[in-house]
């Protein structure tokens, strides 16, 4: 962990801003500016200088992340647009068997072993599948008891919005989703996203390496998509009336343009030809329970002692 990070880690924390109820919004507030210094250094050669502490920039970060990842997302959706382009890319994904040593890994995301290095701050992946925003969660097939057997590769974003993780183009893709979805972007037929495989990336467990990648909420501005690049956008809204609110819900996320919510993946540090990609699920909380199960324990025998003692 740099300095800069560092500090940024104790800024967040001292902050009035977050209560021990925000943990999940500053561990979002910690992530984007992580990733904005290494996109920022990948793509500039260094940090941009800014005054204040960096907890009061969150919103600055956030928006400088979604710039240097619009260029790279573009830049890869231009490459499946151009055969050529796609045959000369720098790095390309394999999906197989992952090295994971747990019964329900399955597949893994693997960069390709015929790829150049990849360096930190880089968008290697995009999360395929429809948007969901947090009310329209009774279109999702299976809705509400079966959802993760019909499909484990569903993933949630900070501000709530679900992507189901199946690829728009392939078979059986659309199940469910209703008609019209992606009209509404503009959008007709899709076309396969060679880089739309983030949902085969599996969670490194403590046993394992640690996490090379982590998400980045992204949103699809749709009315400066180029028309020949909209074919291969990987999100699109779950049906055509949920589609207009949730358009509209991205208008208030401070871009002022209807978007499509969608999710990417970029490096933490150098990734090395044919090595796994691994993410931080972060849905394991058994540490949070073992400090309150203490904490209870604790204040029941406090209790406990001071009866006692007083009789």
């Amino acid at each position: 962990m740099d300095s800069a990070f560092a500090k940024s880690v104790v800024a967040h924390i001292v902050s009035p801003r977050y209560r021990p109820g925000a943990k999940p919004l500053l561990q979002h507030e910690l992530d984007v500016y992580r990733l904005y210094q290494l996109a920022a250094r990948r793509a500039l050669g260094e940090v941009p200088s800014e005054s204040g502490q960096p907890s009061d920039n969150a919103a600055l970060h956030a928006r400088r992340l979604h710039e240097i990842c619009t260029q790279q997302a573009l830049d890869l959706l231009q490459m499946c647009a151009s055969p050529s382009a796609l045959a000369q890319a720098p790095f390309a994904l394999d999906v197989r068997p992952s090295g994971v040593a747990h019964a329900a890994a399955g597949d893994g995301l693997f960069l390709a072993p015929r790829s150049a290095p990849v360096p930190p701050g880089t968008v290697v992946a995009m999360w395929p599948g429809r948007s969901y925003a947090a009310e329209s969660l009774p279109l999702l097939p299976g809705y509400p008891h079966e959802i993760a057997q019909r499909n484990p590769y569903l993933i949630s974003r900070i501000d709530g919005v679900l992507l189901d993780g199946r690829a728009l183009w392939a078979e059986g893709g659309d199940e469910g989703s209703g008609e019209g979805a992606g009209e509404e972007a503009g959008v007709g037929e899709r076309h396969e996203n060679v880089w739309a495989k983030a949902q085969y990336a599996n969670h490194a467990p403590p046993a394992h390496a640690a996490p090379n990648v982590l998400t980045v909420a992204y949103d699809w501005a749709l009315p400066r998509l180029p028309a020949e690049l909209a074919p291969y956008l990987p999100n699109a809204a779950a049906a055509a009336a949920e589609g207009a609110g949730l358009l509209q819900r991205a208008k208030r996320w401070g871009r002022g343009e209807a978007a499509a919510p969608g999710l990417l993946l970029m490096t933490l540090r150098g990734v090395a030809p044919g090595e796994e990609l691994l993410l931080n699920y972060r849905c394991a909380a058994w540490w949070c329970w073992w400090c309150w199960c203490w904490c209870w324990c604790w204040c029941w025998c406090w209790c406990w002692c001071w009866w006692c003692c007083r009789c």
